[in-house]
């Protein structure tokens, strides 16, 4: 048998237990979600890049490379030179 000061203190130690429990799902919650978001920019950032290839092979000029992919143009220029 359990005193009811055990008890109590039981009690609160579950409590305590499943806050901390929601607090790492959260936590979880938001690293997937900023992962996810992170993964897409990164993706997007990639595509530009690929396109900037396609672009650079068919010969357009790094000017306009730069404004139909957003890329700045000194990040154009490079992608020339590699």
């Amino acid at each position: 048998m359990m005193t009811e000061e055990q008890e109590k203190r039981l009690k609160e130690a579950l409590k305590m237990t499943n806050i901390l429990r929601e607090i790492i799902q959260e936590a979880e919650d938001k690293g997937i979600k900023e992962g996810r978001e992170k993964g897409l920019e990164q993706g997007h950032e990639e595509e530009k890049r690929d396109i900037a290839r396609m672009l650079l092979k068919l010969g357009d000029s790094v000017e306009k490379i730069s404004k139909v992919t957003g890329l700045s143009v000194e990040v154009v220029e490079q992608m020339k030179n590699e």
